[in-house]
């Protein structure tokens, strides 16, 4: 799952050396920010804007990223953490880190990202060899970010963090039209009572999103449906979710020519007695989304285990309108509670008309080109969305991006 990074911190375990400073009135420290160079360099490597860490002994952070073996950044206790600036986002795929004395011990660390510089999440944990001076590389998960952190936990000699050098290896990200990707604390981003009574005291909204129905919640970094059950939520959705029926779409309506990615985590299919067990529970994307009654509809995790195309236009029983099938329904077996990457295209064509694609984890598993079907083809540019229905599941690193 790609994610956001911006610094790196290194902490050590030394909480009885900071005691033992605190108690002698001398605190370490505040290290200032370094800068460096260039953005990307031919070999991959991105270069570091700026460095700085939380203490120092007077080795500053800028030694640990000026190229020299021979110089180092030191800091004393737990929790002692150097941070490289990027200077603009950049997607994170490896680190080399070279530790002081690393032959000769080993360095407990965690490696933690950040977007904006003050919300960071772990990304690695992990220690050196302790078989050597040189740089020894550590593979993290494909992510995006400004900043990367690396905090020592201390090492098998004392509570010292002594770094020699610091080379990120990465490309400059994608820029897309939009993202979203639900850092944060634990809470609820929207639900159905703020969308019903707009005008109504202390409701939640977001900026990004409006839920017709249902509550959208923020967990652990990543977006959540909640437990689905029938309750009409509350202002805080504190009594009931209603996310049995999820309804979730952007509130920008501009997206025309585009493609739709996120990470989707299904984690379980649910009946209630507002909405017993139907073939098409799961998961569906909105593309086009003009009104309840008129949108493209990508169907990817079934209870059916099926994946198929639909449109829905003006004039029916449906929320006043007709499903159509673009394609029929093809075979496609959902991997409940793992983690996938979904996403779905809309095109239009020189000829008047509209493709629609699906793929899962990169893979093609249903297209269809609309000419026609129960009305005009939906060319102009609409919301995006997620429909669940009866689904317990969780999504990530939503992005739009141009065709």
């Amino acid at each position: 799952m790609k994610q956001s990074i911006g610094y790196v911190r290194v902490s050590p375990c030394a909480a009885s050396l900071i005691c033992l400073l605190l108690s002698a009135g001398c605190a370490p420290p505040e290290d200032p920010a370094t800068p460096a160079v260039d953005e990307l360099s031919t070999s991959g490597i991105i270069k570091i804007t700026r460095a700085s860490a939380s203490t120092n002994d007077g080795n500053v952070a800028g030694n640990a990223v000026d190229g020299n073996m021979g110089t180092r950044w030191s800091g004393l206790g737990m929790g002692a953490s150097l941070t490289a600036d990027f200077g603009g986002m950049m997607s994170v795929r490896s680190l080399d880190l070279a530790w002081y004395r690393g032959d000769q011990r080993r360095t407990t660390f965690d490696v933690a990202v950040s977007s904006d510089g003050s919300s960071f999440r772990t990304v690695y944990s992990g220690s050196s060899s302790g078989t050597t001076a040189s740089f020894e590389s550590y593979d993290l998960p494909d992510t995006t970010a400004r900043y990367l952190k690396v905090v020592s936990k201390g090492n098998t000699d004392n509570l010292w963090a002594s770094l020699s050098e610091l080379q990120v290896y990465g490309t400059p990200a994608v820029t897309h039209l939009f993202s979203d990707s639900f850092t944060g604390t634990d809470r609820l981003l929207a639900n159905e009572y703020a969308y019903w009574h707009p005008t109504a005291s202390g409701i939640v909204t977001s900026s990004n999103w409006e839920m017709n129905s249902g509550s959208l919640f923020s967990l652990q970094n990543t977006a959540w449906s909640g437990v689905p059950d029938g309750a009409g939520p509350n202002i805080g959705s504190t009594n009931g979710t209603d996310s049995s029926v999820f309804r979730m779409m952007s509130k920008r309506a501009d997206f025309g020519d585009v493609a739709v990615s996120f990470s989707l985590k299904n984690d379980q299919l649910v009946t209630t007695s507002r909405t017993p067990q139907q073939d098409w529970d799961g998961i569906h994307f909105w593309m086009r989304y003009q009104a309840e009654n008129s949108m493209y509809y990508a169907s990817i995790n079934r209870r059916d285990n099926t994946v198929i195309l639909k449109k829905k236009v003006p004039g029916g029983p449906t929320n006043g309108g007709t499903y159509y099938n673009m394609t029929s329904s093809i075979a496609h077996t959902v991997p409940y509670g793992a983690w996938q990457k979904v996403k779905t295209t809309a095109k239009n064509n020189a000829d008047g008309s509209v493709t629609i694609s699906l793929y899962a984890e990169g893979v093609l598993v249903a297209s269809a080109t609309d000419t026609g079907l129960g009305g005009p083809p939906i060319r102009a540019p609409g919301k995006v969305g997620i429909r669940g229905d009866n689904c317990n599941f969780r999504f990530d690193d939503f992005t739009v991006d141009a065709l």
